[in-house]
């Protein structure tokens, strides 16, 4: 049989083989509440292109939401924070990401720590109407204005749902973040559950379950606290349940008979699905446990579409005029603009010496190409939470880059004049800090081993201007004696205040170009088909087989996350911002740890406790 032969079998074949898979669906567990589910975004409504082949965007999860069975069952819809951060949409102010929020139906919002970075960003979302958009259903239980003790939204609400004729007592929860801008006060949660109004709403409010939005990890001990103080009040058969967010995983819990928790992973890559029971059905039911479900569905139009049990999502009317209005404005930002094509993909949470390592790319060539300019002198020191995102093979667009790097720092000279041995002190202390949970990267690199460093030469220290007083508090506990030289200033900036976007794009545009080599023959239209013919011969043979269903319906998997989960230290640059810089800091309360000769565990968490998860 000759290979014309064979192709010409295989594709009717391929073709109704993939009709059946996508044929096969799974119906979401349905109970007395359901809740559709989104969680730190941070402005990825455009879809994760890089992830899906079929990506879904805001206005195609709408279609989906408004396909759901409305008419028979009690659905709510939720945003749990971290709208803000990630690309080319998230501007401060957000001038053109709220106008998107907006068409939305979601019946709460939580806030994130991302949305309170910058007094510009957190004053436009009152004066713009957003919050008051949603009619007293954008939560701060734990969040208010500095100036007036007022909470920036409402402490809480109660959702009405009609066929179970129930009410939900819904409160919106942060972490203890402290790295807000001065204009507003994060109250510490354990502070929060104490005060008169949360224990009056417990005692006085009817309400038949309670839903709890936490921008906080599912397993993070401040979900007890809450969790422990509400059933204080309400006693054991009251059901709770958390819809958690900010580590950017998937992930459930059970946190007692009548309470779970989960958290639906992040950058729009997951549509999360809960339902749980009312009150009445606990106290009538001998399995508890099992009326608390959870699904979680990649944002993918053909998943969405299977838990839909339909073969295709078709876009309604408001769904495509919000896909519309988001690719009009992503046009508007130039956003698509190409800038150069990778020749591989880079990973963001491999460790520096890794060929396909992000951090080692940015290190090794962007910074020491266009920021140090091949100057030994130079030695550049960065916190591992400026880089955000994998940088894919081939064609690269301006949003591709904001994606990998949405921070934008000035450049601060921290030391001058360091003898080479300090130096090396300094490094050796840096690089045996212990990994982050979910990277092989320590809190900080830089442009210079410590093997490297020449003893009798001397150096000048460069780093971001969101991490030098961090830099300088480590050297002042590292060696004291130079902790008087250690003074901030500034290095470098650009007018446009996207010097770290600058650096990558003529970085990108000197040395990776997407011309074919004259050399090399482009790709015939037959090889594609060839290949296109066998990727979906594996693809269904994958699905068929061997991998799990994307739409999952068996209940609790503690602990399940993505398969490229990565958690790197994340935070927002300091630039523009009213924000007191000293009290941000990144992920380390915990899990940092020097090596014994020259950074002691407690030195590090002593720097860093004050905000731990900045993510």
């Amino acid at each position: 049989m000759s290979p014309r032969t064979t192709t010409e079998s295989i594709i009717p074949l391929l073709f109704y083989v993939l009709l059946f898979v996508q044929t096969v669906a799974s119906s979401l567990p349905w109970g007395d509440i359901n809740v559709i589910v989104v969680t730190d975004v941070h402005s990825w409504v455009a879809g994760q292109r890089h992830l899906f082949s079929q990506a879904a965007d805001y206005g195609d999860v709408l279609s989906f939401y408004e396909q759901l069975p409305h008419e028979e069952q009690d659905i709510f819809f939720v945003m749990n924070g971290d709208f803000m951060d990630g690309t080319g949409l998230s501007t401060i102010p957000p001038t053109h990401l709220l106008p998107i929020l907006e068409h939305m139906p979601w019946d709460v919002v939580n806030m994130g720590n991302h949305e309170l970075y910058h007094s510009e960003t957190v004053e436009y979302m009152k004066t713009s109407g957003f919050i008051d958009h949603w009619k007293g259903n954008y939560l701060t239980s734990n969040v208010v204005w500095s100036s007036s003790g007022k909470p920036i939204g409402n402490r809480y609400t109660i959702l009405h749902a009609a066929h179970n004729r129930a009410k939900i007592l819904t409160f919106g929860f942060l972490y203890n973040f402290q790295g807000n801008c001065n204009t507003t006060q994060v109250i510490l949660v354990q502070d929060a559950v104490k005060e008169d109004w949360f224990r009056s709403v417990l005692r006085h409010e009817d309400y038949d379950a309670i839903l709890v939005l936490a921008h906080m990890d599912y397993e993070d001990e401040l979900v007890s606290v809450v969790h422990q103080a509400i059933r204080n009040i309400v006693g054991p058969s009251m059901p709770i349940q958390f819809i958690n967010g900010h580590s950017h995983r998937r992930g459930s819990a059970q946190l007692d008979n009548s309470s779970a928790a989960m958290e639906a992973g992040h950058f729009l890559d997951t549509v999360g699905f809960v339902s749980f029971p009312v009150k009445q059905t606990v106290l009538s039911s001998d399995a508890t446990l099992s009326l608390f479900q959870n699904t979680f569905v990649d944002a993918a139009v053909p998943d969405l579409a299977q838990a839909l049990e339909q073969t295709s999502l078709p876009s309604t009317d408001a769904g495509e005029a919000l896909s519309s209005l988001i690719r009009q404005t992503r046009d508007s930002l130039r956003l698509e603009q190409p800038v150069g094509c990778a020749p591989q993909t880079f990973r963001l949470g491999l460790s520096l010496d890794d060929p396909n390592s992000l951090w080692g790319l940015y290190m090794d060539h962007v910074v020491k190409m266009e920021l140090l300019r091949q100057n030994e002198s130079l030695v550049y020191i960065q916190g591992t939470g400026l880089l955000r995102y994998d940088l894919y093979a081939g064609p690269i667009t301006v949003d591709d880059i904001i994606a990998v790097t949405p921070f934008n720092d000035s450049i601060y000279s921290v030391v001058e004049n360091v003898d080479g041995e300090i130096l090396r002190t300094i490094l050796q202390a840096l690089e045996n800090s212990s990994s982050a949970v979910g990277t092989a990267l320590p809190p900080f690199v830089s442009t210079l081993s410590s093997y490297d460093v020449v003893a009798t030469n001397r150096y000048k220290l460069l780093s971001s201007d969101y991490d030098a007083p961090r830099i300088c508090r480590l050297i002042s506990l590292i060696v004291p004696e130079i902790k008087s030289s250690c003074r901030p200033s500034l290095y470098l900036y650009t007018p446009t205040d996207a010097l770290m976007i600058d650096l990558w794009i003529a970085y990108i545009q000197s040395q990776w170009s997407c011309e074919w080599h004259q050399d090399e023959e482009a790709p015939s239209a037959v090889f594609f088909l060839a290949m296109l013919v066998l990727f979906a011969a594996f693809a269904f043979l994958f699905y068929h087989f061997f991998a799990p269903r994307t739409v999952r319906t068996k209940g609790f998997t503690p602990r399940e996350t993505l398969d490229d989960e990565r958690t790197p230290i994340i935070r927002n640059r300091y630039s523009g911002s009213s924000c007191d810089q000293d009290q941000r800091s990144d992920n380390t309360s915990g899990h940092k740890k020097a090596a014994s000769l020259m950074l002691p565990q407690h030195v590090l968490v002593s720097v860093f406790e004050k905000d731990s998860t900045v993510i």
